[in-house]
Order: C-alpha cells, then structure tokens, then sequence
C-alpha cells in the first residue's frame, strides 16, 4: 500500500535531511567515523570477518581467529544473528571485503531508520508530520543516537520507537486479536535489540516497557467509571507484558543461549587492568561511569566538563530541542502519556549521575542484572529518545494559536531573562579574558540567543512556513557543530593516531606472513595492538579490543605468556622495537617465535591433577607438554606406547572455521592435543564414532585415538544455536498466528450466519 501524499513527502524530506547531515562520510573521503581504536578494533573487523565467511560459504559460528578461537556468536556485540547486519554484509560487500565506505553508509542507514520508526511513534501520538518529522530527526542526530559511535549500540537502540509504538496499539487495542498481534510485534523489536548486540540498551528498553505497562495499568483517567475497571486494566496490562516478554526472550533466543552459554566461560574487562567472571556481579565501586551533577548545565552547554564518566555521552540534544521539550511538557501535562515520558526523562537522567545519586545505587541492589548495564551514563539515551518525543510536542505548542496569544508568556519572559543574564555574564568573563568563556561557549551563547528570537518570532506570526525552515535549520546546524563523531582525517593523523591508517600500515606484514607455508598462529605486540584477525582473517592470539577472553585463554596468554602452546610462529612488531625482522614494511617488522609448538601433535602420558596446579605446571616454559598431557579427570581409556616407538604422526587434512579434520599415525593409543582453545559446542569423531574431547593443558583440546591411522574430525555444532534458532524462527512467526485466527473466526461466523 502506497504511503499517503504528505506523508509520503515528510518521509522523504526526514531521509533527505540524515543524508545531508551525513554528507562529509557518505560523499568524501576526509572525514570519517572510523578513527577511535574501539571501531576499528571491533566493528570493522567483525563486519570483514562475516563478509569474509559469506565469500567462503560458511556461517560465522566460530572465529579461528581471534584470541586462538573463540564463539563469535556468543560474544553478543559481534551481532552474528543481527538480520540488519547480515543484510549489510551481503549487498555491500565485495569478494569478501567490507570497505569503510560500505561501513559509512551502514551507519547513515541505521539513523535513517531510526528517524522513520520515530516519526511512526509521533504520529501515533496524534503529532502533526512537521511534529513527527521533528521528532523522528531529533531522535536519529541528537543525544546518545547521534553521537553513538559502536555499530552494534547504534543498531540497538533504533529499535525503542518501534517497541513503544506497538506496546501502546495493545495497551489501546479492544480487539483481542489484535492486541495479541501488537504485543508480538513489540516483542520482536525487543528481539531485534538483542540481536544487534548491546545488552545494557536491551535492559534499559525492558525497564522502560515494564514502566509502561505499570503506568498504563496504575494510571486511572478522570472518566466515569474509570476505576471500576482497574482490575481489566491490570489483567490486560500484565498479559501484554508476559507476552512481550517471553516472545522477545524467544526472538532472541539464538543470540541469547549462546550468549548465556559463553558468559560462563569468559572474563569480562572493567577498564584496562581489571576483569571479572563475566556471571560474577560487578561491585559497587566500579560502577563508577556516571556523569558529574554540573551535566545538567550541558543540556545548553555540551563543552562543559562531564565529569568521570565522560566518555561520548552528555546530555546535550540540541539547545532548540530541548527548549521544545520544555514547551511540550507544560503545554501537555494534563496528557498521561506526557506526564509518563517527562518522568523518564528525569529519572533517567539522574540514574546517569552514577554514584552521586542515591537512585542508582538503590537499583543496583533491587534491580537484577542492571549491573550488566555498568556504565551509567548512557542511560541518557531513555533521557533523549522521551525528549524526542516531548520535543515533537513542542512544535505542536509553538505553532498553536494559543501560543501566539501568549499562552506561554509567562516561559518565554522567564526564558528571555535567563538568555539576558547569561549573556551579560559570559560577555563579563570575556572581557576579563577568562578561559571558562571559550568559543565553544560562545557558540551555544549565540544558538541560545538565536533559539530564543526564533521562538519569539514564531509567537508573533512568522509564516509557518517560514518558521519550520528555521526550526529544522538551526537544530541541523546546531548538532552539525556540536557532532564529534565525524571527524576530519588529516587533523586525526596530525594530533593523534589514526587507528584505521595503522591497521592498513600493517597489512604488508600481514601479507608476508599469510604468505608462509603451514598452519600457525601470529602474536602482534604493542599497545592497541590492530585486529588483524579478523580484519585480514589471520590466526592470532589477540582480537582486537573485546571487552571478553575465555578464563583459560587469559591464564593461558595474559597471565602464564605460553604463546609457543598456542601454536605461534611469528610475532608482529613495530619497526623500532627489538628483534631480527624476517621482513619489514609499513612501520612493521616480522620476527620469528621458533619455540611455537605444532598445531596438533600425540603424546602417550598423561598425568590428572587440579585445576590450580594444572596452570602452574603449564606455565612453566620448561615444561614439555609435547610429552605429557595435563587433565583434571583420568582418560576413559589408557594410553600405550613410549617414547622410543616414537610420538607418532598428525596431519592437518583440512582446516575451517566450523570443521577441522586431520589424520593420526599411531603404535597404541594415544591423546590427540590440539592447539585449539577448548570449548563447550565442538564434538568430535574417531573413524565415525563420537568421542568425547577432554580440556587439557589448562585450555587446549584433546582426543583419545587408536593404535594405526585414524581419520578424526571436529565440527563447531553447539545445541545453544540449534535449540535458539528454533525458537527464533517460531517467535519470528508468531504474529501470524493471530492473523490466521481471526480469519478463521471470522469465516466460523459468516458460515454461521449463512
């Protein structure tokens, strides 16, 4: 069905305007997103990872990789189940690459949508399109939407419009098949949350659901007859909720389970230095990234200092917009829906002062799971998206006929004397030459005073035409001036390091590397190290900047330095640092680790002992684990053979991520050690049977096989993804389960009538 007219062309006008704000990363090469060391460390190498498996026509389960092997699917902020993300890689890649450009237009693609799905929740408010249109691009370039600069949140966050949308058709709806379509539907946007990546923006939407619904169900109305149906209010509330809640569960459930699966085999790193079992609750004293209470002048002021918590997040959504909210909230007060949003803009707010507000740390102790959602500040992004909305509602209020007969008099006169004594004030410390009045001061000075005419213009009758060209001008220019997301290349590469160039100086070596015959894994030295694992798909012992590593690859690599257990041929340096280079480009030199051990290799002993003193004995550099294997529970089958029959003979036959097959050679039973970090999902066959694999060496795989030659083969086919794929398809299906019934009951009732 054809969009209608109007709608049709403020649709079009809303892409028309992200497209021009994005102009300087969709149509040059001077600017770009892809400068700080977490996106090229994470984001554009994970999309080259999954590009790279769809041109060698395989599924991105398993990455063989990063940090020696790892689940790229149980770590959530891959985004390996992400249907946006999969649409991505397979329009926009090319033999197997995944280009910056492409990365760009990913991004601007991400805003786009998330200004439609708000302009969809502003018009389900009753908002004009100019006000839905305001609204939808507030939303997508102001606040924590439009300076978010990880792939996974950005897609994460696009969503809550979408949610809010059909929670409110259910809560509204009489019909009971529809009420269950809208339910589902809502669902699936949570769904489609979790798959993106970001769990604290998955927690953060289920509170603001679950407060919805409370609101809706607590909140009676001045009707007659309204409190005699609290009791319907509650039952309808709380089945929408349970039907939101476990579709969404089940929608996600393929990224979820894994996920689950892999929080119990990982650490997860706070900061640098410290790292926690990523099941085990973060203490209080490090959930410490809240914002300074002095953020509240940042709504105005966005260069202001925030605070330790700093980070890419202030308040700060644009001065006009805020302006608007204000205007929005006063003027609608008496509306439930407004008075509900105003509180989730404050409350969230005060939640993202961390430490400093007694709310925050009230829900720590009474909420489970918040402190999966550690950093406080970007609770914001609740603040922004209810002050999207609020602000659409402002542009309601202002272009009203109540507005020109001085309905806000009393808001604009208080606001007039705030912009007078503020200028005066900041014109003194100007004068007093003062480094508080900076020119980015300056700037939100002279966006406040021209803000203000503006409004003061519209209320005395500037064509409205005229007006909304203003309005959606200075709110651009004021985000454009204020977005530090997009940032000029060449001024990158003069102050700083430019991340993304250090990780294309690299690929020479790379190249040379990749080059050598024989199956190895590669160690890059130095601080941020570049992810070439999965940015040029080679084995390495680091991948990037993952906020998780398995327990035992940390205590393997970060703690005991056993890189020659892992299989490491050759270390990557940079040109100054130490060491006899085998080849040099790019600012890095190529040096060889010889003391690596092979990739798979037989022993014939094995001694069992605990936990504990398995790493102590593994790293110990002179112990000779090409002899003995170390396990924490005894072989179901004894070993045979010494060492003058020899260790016997491994071949690698075939190696791929999700499948590795070899062949052994054998004069009695013996243990297979694979240098393959050892993880729950993989299963193994000896000659056609499946055969159990056993943690050894404190982390690395290993497989009994018989006397002679034996074909053994190790697939990547864990439950969690078979059993969360189901699910997902089936809650992916549900909303039509409504629609079939209500056809069904509705032909029930025509052949009954007949």
């Amino acid at each position: 069905m054809p969009l209608p007219g109007r709608t049709g062309k403020y649709l079009l006008l809303l892409l028309l305007v992200i497209v021009i704000f994005y102009t300087p990363i969709l149509f040059s090469f001077q600017f770009s997103i892809l400068n700080g060391y977490d996106l090229v460390a994470m984001d554009y190498p994970w999309y080259n990872y999954m590009a790279s498996s769809v041109n060698q026509g395989h599924l991105p389960l398993w990455d063989p990789y990063a940090q020696g092997g790892r689940s790229f699917v149980g770590e959530s902020a891959t985004g390996g189940f992400s249907p946006l993300r999969w649409a991505a890689v397979l329009l926009l890649s090319e033999d197997g690459k995944f280009s910056t450009r492409s990365m760009h237009i990913v991004f601007v693609f991400l805003h786009a949508l998330a200004a439609v799905l708000m302009f969809a929740l502003a018009r389900e408010f009753g908002l004009s399109r100019l006000a839905a249109f305001f609204a939808g691009f507030c939303f997508s370039l102001a606040g924590i939407a439009g300076r978010a600069g990880w792939f996974d949140m950005v897609e994460s966050l696009i969503w809550l419009p979408f949610i809010f949308l059909f929670q409110l058709k259910a809560l509204r709806e009489d019909d009971s098949f529809r009420r269950v379509f809208y339910a589902l539907c809502a669902a699936l946007g949570i769904g489609m949350t979790a798959l993106a990546g970001r769990v604290h923006i998955l927690i953060m939407d289920a509170l603001f659901v679950i407060a919805a619904t409370i609101f809706y169900a607590a909140s009676v109305s001045k009707d007659p007859g309204e409190s005699s149906r609290r009791r319907s209010r509650w039952l309808r509330a709380c089945s929408i909720l349970a039907i939101i809640g476990i579709v969404s569960f089940a929608a996600a459930a393929v990224q979820l389970i894994p996920s689950m699966e892999y929080a119990r085999e990982v650490k997860r790193w706070i900061g640098a230095a410290l790292a926690f079992p990523a099941t085990t609750q973060i203490p209080y004293a490090y959930m410490s990234d809240g914002l300074s209470p002095r953020a509240l002048f940042a709504f105005v002021f966005p260069y202001i200092d925030l605070g330790p918590g700093e980070g890419w997040f202030g308040p700060y959504f644009g001065i006009l917009p805020f302006f608007l909210a204000l205007i929005g909230t006063w003027k609608n007060r008496e509306n439930r829906w407004i008075r509900f949003l105003a509180g989730v803009a404050i409350v969230s707010f005060f939640f993202s002062l961390g430490s400093y507000a007694y709310i925050h740390r009230l829900a720590y102790f009474l909420v489970p799971y918040l402190w999966f959602a550690r950093e406080a500040n970007r609770f914001l992004y609740l603040t922004h998206f209810a002050g999207a909305i609020l602000a659409g509602f402002g542009i309601e209020a202002v272009f009203s006929k109540s507005f020109r007969e001085g309905s806000l008099a009393g808001f604009m006169k208080g606001l007039g004397w705030c912009v007078i004594g503020g200028t005066a004030v900041f014109a003194v410390l100007v004068l007093l030459r003062r480094p508080e009045a900076n020119d980015w001061i300056a700037l939100s000075f002279l966006f406040l005073i021209g803000d203000y005419l503006l409004l003061v213009a519209i209320g005395r009758g500037i064509r409205a035409g005229s007006a909304s060209f203003l309005l959606i001008a200075i709110t651009l220019c004021e985000l454009g001036a204020f977005s530090w997301g997009m940032r000029n290349v060449i001024e990158v590469r003069a102050s700083e390091v430019d991340h993304l160039e250090r990780l294309r100086s690299i690929g020479a070596a790379v190249s040379f590397v990749k080059a050598q015959p024989g199956l190895f894994r590669v160690h890059v030295e130095g601080n941020d190290a570049p992810n070439i694992a999965d940015a040029y798909q080679v084995q390495a012992t680091a991948g990037g900047m993952s906020a998780t590593a398995l327990k035992t690859f940390d205590r393997l690599i970060h703690q005991c330095g056993r890189l020659d257990l892992l299989n490491v041929r050759y270390v990557l340096r940079e040109s100054q640092a130490p060491g006899r280079a085998l080849f040099e480009a790019g600012g890095w030199k190529v040096v060889e680790h010889p003391s690596g051990y092979p990739r798979a290799w037989l022993v014939h002993k094995a001694v069992v002992l605990p936990a504990e003193r398995i790493f102590q004995e593994a790293c110990r550099s002179d112990y000779d684990l090409r002899r003995v294997a170390l396990l924490e529970e005894p072989l179901e089958t004894f070993l045979e053979g010494n060492a003058a029959d020899g260790p016997g003979q491994v071949k690698v036959q075939s190696y791929e991520p999700n499948r590795i097959g070899l062949e052994t050679r054998s004069q009695g039973n013996s243990l297979l050690v694979l240098s393959e970090m050892y993880y729950p999902g993989w299963v193994a066959e000896v000659n056609g049977v499946r055969t159990r694999i056993h943690m050894v060496d404190g982390g690395l795989r290993g497989i009994v096989v018989p006397a002679g030659v034996s074909r053994v083969v190790l697939r990547y086919a864990p439950r969690s993804i078979a059993w969360g794929a189901a699910l997902t398809l089936i809650a992916f299906l549900s909303p039509l389960l409504p629609l079939v019934a209500r056809g069904r009951t509705k032909k029930t009732y025509s052949d009954s009538v007949i």
